[in-house]
């Protein structure tokens, strides 16, 4: 019988159980067995799984289970005398077993777990994070008060498998933290070491994770207050900070009352919680306004963690040579009411890539019937019976191409005219680039079709592309597989701020945007006209009202989303968008119509409303 048995559960993360097997089956410590508990995969698990020919393996693919019930069946498998889980997107260090076993056999059979330091790292392997363990022996009171981040996932500690009669397996009911209810029950009887080693590499991920289900962590707070009742009751610091932790979930949810009911008890039990004091006024500012504090307090805390990682964080950039395959290029193109030439413009694009999808958001009936007549074997037309709007009808497009197997997509708008290299250029910016892992997307910089001006002047760049914070949708090229990370464009923006939104939040999610120095299409936006102010070229877009609400409304809420990841974008972006407000008083015509949007756009960006278009 193996002395370790390893677990791990694993869903449709083939790409990161690879290394994670790999991990265990690097150990120095050999005598184990690995259990893979596959939660009824869909993609390619199994394959990966079987590609690894070891006896100590076993794969058990089951019907859908909760996490602490994959983990349960995993104890009931499991033949050996420790036993030790591991997440299938993290990864061990080799020693990890060794290092960690070692302890156990200088302490007595009341030691129940050991664990050891960890680092966090993102989705590219970049070290995040480093941290040393502290915590031992007697570590209930320490555990419960969450100062310290102890073992980081339930990938670190191994633990006797005998504890397990003592203290029960994982509370079922429990649907988020249940690795940490589980070590409460253990610290409560048995006693905690570590190793001041580095075992683990813990995968940290933007977007959405278990810690966004809110509901069911204020849930978990409820039970542990309920089951340390009696602690709790002498140590009313502690209780009200539960407590209030408690109130501001439910005020996240939407739940004020109740909220503010939980608060109200921290503050009566704790009368000092500050945090609490405040909590209970911003809750009178409602739902949103609620919502939107706890967002900007957590992307100032991200900030200040952003900004210090800069000292500590050391990116290894891979030189392996990548290159993109143009026969797994799509472009999509959304059209409303293009004019003639447009038939001309698609000629250009489509011997470029292997595939056009075009997007009609329900022109007239004269335009859909030009637009049918464009079918062949490189150009799909799907016809909409709406206009569903920018970016709906790009979500369509993009999901089309990833439905009939291309890998890349190339965004474009219906009036850009590209030229005759642009693939080519876009892909050989790619080839170039040394960290191609972390590429989000690739703009193509472009002409002014009114003016002849660069989007960006950055020919003298000795490089033949940048990094930028933002590049329009136009000229676009975005991996399908980024897309499938970072989510879909935003469809309730409609037309206005997409790209915007779409290229702050590939940052949020650690990727890169480049933009080709030279320029590679010929853009048009809106209906420019030239106007002359103290002897320089002005140009103004002069677009319909409602964008002008839309783009004010839009442009509002990429603030408050993104203003303590992106500061000095914010405030150059405002004041880029001031010079268009002046633009419209001093050459547009409907002034007071435009400038009467603008302020119902910035009257419902506060309030987080959204007028539909048609009450405009």
């Amino acid at each position: 019988m193996p002395k370790v048995s390893v677990i791990i559960t694993t869903f449709n993360r083939a790409e990161y159980l690879e290394k994670a097997i790999k991990s265990v089956l690097n150990q120095t410590y050999s005598d184990f067995e690995l259990l893979i508990l596959d939660n009824s995969s869909t993609d390619n698990t199994e394959e990966v799984v079987k590609s690894f020919n070891d006896e100590r393996i076993r794969y058990i693919k089951h019907q859908p289970l909760s996490i602490s019930q994959a983990r349960n069946l995993g104890l009931k498998k499991a033949h050996s005398e420790f036993i030790g889980f591991l997440d299938d997107d993290d990864e061990w260090l080799p020693n990890k077993l060794g290092a960690q076993l070692q302890i156990f056999e200088n302490k007595n059979q009341n030691c129940g777990l050991v664990y050891g330091g960890f680092v966090r790292v993102d989705d590219f392997g970049r070290e995040l994070e480093f941290h040393r363990p502290q915590l031992k022996d007697n570590i209930f009171i320490n555990l419960l008060s969450q100062k310290d981040p102890f073992i980081g996932s339930a990938s670190n500690p191994i633990l006797r498998k005998s504890v397990f009669r003592v203290i029960g397996e994982y509370n079922e009911k429990v649907l988020v933290g249940e690795d940490f209810e589980l070590y409460l029950r253990l610290a409560e009887k048995f006693e905690v070491d570590f190793t001041p080693e580095i075992v683990l590499k813990i995968r940290s991920h933007f977007g959405p994770r278990l810690g966004d289900k809110i509901k069911e962590a204020a849930d978990l707070e409820i039970l542990i207050l309920k089951n340390y009742k009696d602690f709790f009751e002498k140590n009313s610091k502690l209780k009200s900070q539960f407590l209030q932790k408690i109130g501001g979930k439910f005020c996240r949810l939407g739940h004020l009352k109740e909220g503010r009911l939980y608060i109200k008890e921290a503050i009566k039990t704790y009368p000092f919680n500050l945090i609490a004091y405040f909590q209970y006024v911003i809750s009178f500012g409602g739902i949103l306004f609620y919502q939107k504090i706890h967002s900007f307090y957590q992307g100032f805390r991200s900030l200040i963690k952003n900004y210090l990682s800069r000292f500590t964080v050391k990116v290894k950039l891979k030189k392996e040579f990548s290159y993109i395959d143009i026969k797994k290029v799509a472009a999509v193109i959304v059209t409303y009411n293009p004019d003639q030439e447009f038939k001309e413009r698609i000629e250009l694009i489509k011997n470029q890539v292997a595939r056009v999808i075009v997007v009609d958001n329900y022109s007239l009936p004269l335009v859909r019937q030009m637009l049918r007549a464009l079918k062949s074997s490189k150009i799909e037309v799907i016809e909409n019976t709406s206009n569903k709007g920018l970016a709906a009808a790009l979500n369509q497009g993009v999901l089309w191409a990833k439905k009939l197997g291309y890998s890349w997509v190339l965004t474009l708008d219906q009036d850009t005219t590209v030229d005759n290299d642009m693939v080519k250029s876009l892909v050989s910016i790619y080839s170039q680039c040394p960290f191609y892992e972390k590429i989000g997307l690739i703009g193509s910089n472009s002409r002014s079709k009114y003016s002849g001006r660069l989007y960006i002047n950055c020919q003298n760049s000795k490089k033949d592309f940048i990094k930028v914070k933002t590049a329009i949708t136009s000229g676009s090229l975005l991996s399908l597989m980024v897309y499938e990370k970072a989510g879909p464009f935003r469809e309730d923006f409609f037309i206005e701020g997409i790209d915007l939104e779409y290229c702050l939040r590939l940052r949020r999610y650690g990727y890169e945007i480049l933009l080709s120095c030279w320029p590679l299409m010929t853009h048009a936006a809106g209906k420019m006209e030239e106007h002359n102010f103290l002897g320089r070229i002005v140009l103004v877009a002069n677009y319909e009202p409602w964008r002008y609400y839309l783009a004010v409304r839009n442009l509002l809420e990429i603030f408050m989303i993104y203003f303590w990841r992106e500061p000095l974008w914010v405030l150059k972006t405002s004041f880029n968008f001031m010079k268009t407000v002046i633009k419209i008083i001093l050459y547009e015509d409907a002034k007071m119509l435009k400038l009467e949007y603008l302020i119902k756009g910035i009257w419902d960006a506060l309030r987080g409303r959204r007028t539909p278009l048609n009450d405009l």
